[in-house]
């Protein structure tokens, strides 16, 4: 894309707010009919793959190379929100908006949590991903969501995505251009906030320390004490620190393939304050969740002496809180190692937990296992790997098999030994179980 950007003469933008005066106007522009017809003409060529440097060609007919570049970015943007939004055809995004815009499933049970709260307020809410689904949330059609944002084009194309995404269930719902700092929050009796963790005081690089983020958790928490329900989105990996309030919840948050957000979650009308939780959420929007009192996080569990008949991979949402060794210990589970996710043990059907059969380990020796695949007639190979180096499940990748048969080969350490584990899925994060060897 962006070599035939530069053959055409074409620019390629990503919005920026910093950005000049005549290049922002661009943008506003974006939202005028005029606009709109180029742009569904764009996404409707590049639907067709049609060739970049003529659809740039017949839109420099009839605008400027800088909005031609524009038109082509915005439509390619849409094409790729369809993924977190249907309504997609009809919304605005910017680049990093729509990489931070939370995903609609994602979005609609931290929605939930807000069903009791008759003002929301959404903070620093982007495009619009969190705003839409609280104002669909269910409550009463008296309610009211207000999102806010620093950046004005931002906060238009929020409002326009806002609309877009109407529902008839009612309640009143509006996007301001203003800053944290300068919203009331008198009324406000729940309140999302997703500050940016890529802004001035981060060097406008990526941060997980809530100290750089704009506004800072400090700040959040500070002016949101009163407030009876506050949801902070931050990074999976963002820690805590003292200023933090001891009554909080830790949610980590995902779907079924990995870890998307951390939630802290404050205020009087908290269910789950002092407590540590891995909520996974399926496409049906069903939540599967674990939680455990902060107080028993740090449980330990010893380490196997052997490979046991089955192995389990917590969800990506356990690894990310930590509670890998909880979610294993009423079943007498063990890790292969201390710092390998993989629990061993018996056949324990748990939720948020993936498992798999062991049918045979070895040493991890590509051309040994190799052998054994071929003799076991594996043609499908589903490679694992955790506490080894990535080269070896590149290697295992490669091989050749021409089997009938599907397994799964664990690429892992049993305490420091290197192995190489054959096993059968028998089932999913979601509990769904399979047949077994």
């Amino acid at each position: 894309m962006q070599r035939a950007q530069v053959a055409c003469g074409l620019r390629r933008f990503s919005y920026d707010p910093t950005m000049d005066e005549s290049t922002r106007d661009d943008y506003f522009w974006l939202m005028s009919e005029p606009a709109e017809r180029l742009l569904r003409q764009a996404m409707d060529s590049f639907r067709s793959h049609e060739n970049v440097v003529r659809i740039a060609r017949l839109l420099r007919q009839e605008i400027s190379n800088n909005r031609a570049a524009i038109v082509m970015e915005q439509a390619q943007l849409r094409l790729r929100a369809i993924a977190k939004f249907p309504n997609a055809d009809e919304m605005f995004f910017t680049k990093r908006g729509l990489e931070q815009a939370t995903g609609r499933s994602l979005a609609c049970y931290k929605a939930e949590q807000f069903s009791q709260c008759e003002n929301v307020a959404d903070v620093c809410c982007g495009i619009g991903g969190d705003l839409i689904a609280l104002h669909h949330r269910i409550g009463s059609s008296d309610s009211r969501t207000t999102g806010v944002d620093a950046d004005e084009l931002t906060a238009r194309f929020a409002q326009h995505n806002l609309q877009a995404c109407r529902s008839n269930r009612g309640g009143h719902g509006e996007v301001w251009f203003k800053t944290f700092d300068a919203m009331p929050l008198d009324d406000i009796d729940g309140l999302h906030a997703d500050p940016d963790r890529r802004g001035k005081a981060a060097n406008y690089r990526r941060t997980v320390h809530g100290s750089r983020f704009e506004p800072s958790l400090s700040e959040i928490f500070e002016r949101t004490c009163r407030v009876g329900l506050v949801a902070i989105k931050v990074a999976p990996a963002t820690p805590t620190a003292k200023d933090w309030p001891e009554s909080i919840e830790r949610e980590w948050i995902g779907d079924q393939r990995e870890c998307k957000q951390q939630v802290i979650w404050c205020g009087d009308q908290v269910v789950r304050a002092g407590h540590r939780t891995a909520t996974c959420v399926d496409k049906t929007g069903t939540a599967i969740r674990f939680s455990v009192p902060e107080s028993k996080v740090n449980l330990k569990l010893p380490l196997a002496d052997s490979v046991g008949d089955y192995i389990h991979e917590p969800h990506p949402t356990v690894l990310a809180a930590k509670l890998g060794h909880v979610l294993g210990r009423n079943v007498d589970l063990r890790p292969l190692a201390a710092d390998v996710a993989y629990l061993s043990g018996t056949n324990a059907q748990l939720p948020l937990m993936q498992s798999f059969q062991v049918i045979e380990v070895l040493p991890l020796h590509l051309k040994k296992a190799a052998a054994a695949l071929r003799a076991m007639d594996i043609g499908s190979l589903e490679v694992k790997r955790r506490g080894v180096e990535q080269v070896a499940g590149a290697q295992f990748a490669k091989l050749k098999l021409s089997g009938s048969r599907q397994a799964t080969v664990i690429l892992t350490r049993l305490n420091h030994k290197r192995i190489a584990i054959i096993a059968k899925r028998v089932s999913s994060y979601l509990g769904e179980i399979t047949e077994t060897v």
